[in-house]
């Protein structure tokens, strides 16, 4: 089955659809059963997890949809924090520029590595994120930095509309450019062709390796980014953000219809996915519900996207469709 059909017919088309449904009856029907109501604060929380992690799910996505996996994005994001907790308390761009800066190098080495050397990009980004983390512990002196810039923080994270902030709003802002960049551009039609068929893409002229170093440098950008406007919400940065980052940014990809094989999937999957498990997160936090229970229904949305974003998992499902429907005549005349 080409790209092209997956893409329409198969589970990237529907995933994010029916996760972003499940997200607003969650939403919805959650604080109604408790007794509460939904709020615009609640869209408010909402949206602001989205804005959060948002932007490690993008960075993550564009590597999945190249056919690799970026892992040094959790890395990134808190060295990108650290950065700007501790360049940018004075000068705000001097912090977001550091944490651009040094995810751009980052994702240029660990791309170089890659295309040059041939290494698997699960290795290689594992050891990127390995030291990423250790450069901020060492930054930051393995604790927690305070930002002593609270008027920044306000201004960041003050609703707009009631729902949005500035934060949220420039989030989506960048999801739209990535949008129009891979929608209009020889960029997105290259960035799936290698995902898709690296081989064939080279034969046909595809510059894949620079493809993909210039993947590896976007990702490491918009982890930084993402974790130095997190740090300037919050006014602090911390030494390790745990694994959370990543688990979100990954089930976020592969419930927005990223295929794992690469090639297949969109920027507006990636926004659905993300804002379907940020929906959750809104839900179960507005009932006060225990962390466990968010974790074991994280671990089942991964575990349910992992297997639809199977290669041939809806082919399979057909296929068994298709031959259970070729027996019913033959039983019946048996019978």
């Amino acid at each position: 089955m080409t790209v092209r059909g997956r893409a329409r017919w198969g589970a990237p088309v529907w995933s994010p659809i029916i996760a972003v449904i499940l997200g607003a009856v969650a939403v919805i029907a959650l604080p109604l059963a408790m007794g509460g109501q939904v709020t615009s604060y609640t869209v408010y929380s909402l949206l602001q997890t989205f804005a959060t992690y948002g932007l490690v799910a993008l960075a993550l996505g564009l590597t999945v949809l190249s056919g690799e996996y970026d892992i040094s994005v959790l890395g990134m994001y808190g060295l990108g924090g650290m950065l700007a907790a501790v360049l940018g308390a004075d000068n705000p761009l001097l912090g977001v520029g550091a944490a651009v800066l040094v995810g751009a190098i980052s994702g240029l080495v660990q791309g170089l590595v890659i295309t040059r050397i041939g290494i698997d990009s699960m290795a290689v980004t594992l050891g990127g994120y390995l030291i990423l983390l250790g450069l901020t512990q060492t930054v930051g002196g393995s604790r927690t930095v305070q930002i002593d810039n609270i008027p920044l923080s306000m201004v960041l994270s003050t609703p707009v509309l009631s729902v949005f902030s500035v934060q949220s709003l420039v989030v989506f802002g960048i999801f739209v450019f990535a949008w129009l960049l891979l929608r209009y551009t020889t960029v997105g039609r290259d960035l799936r062709a290698v995902g898709a068929d690296r081989r064939t893409s080279r034969v046909v002229g595809v510059r894949t390796d620079g493809i993909l170093v210039g993947v590896f440098m976007t990702s490491g950008m918009l982890a930084g980014l993402a974790g130095a406007a997190n740090a300037f919400v919050l006014a602090a940065a911390v030494a390790n953000p745990g694994l959370g980052p990543l688990v979100f940014a990954t089930t976020a990809v592969l419930i927005g219809g990223i295929a794992i094989t690469g090639g297949i999937g969109s920027v507006w999957g990636i926004v659905g996915g993300a804002l379907a498990l940020a929906a959750f997160r809104a839900a179960f936090a507005s009932i006060a519900s225990p962390n466990w229970v968010l974790d074991l229904v994280m671990g089942m949305l991964l575990a349910i996207a992992v297997t639809i974003s199977a290669p041939g998992f809806i082919l399979r499902i057909r296929s068994r469709r298709i031959l259970a429907g070729a027996r019913r005549p033959k039983e019946r005349n048996a019978a």
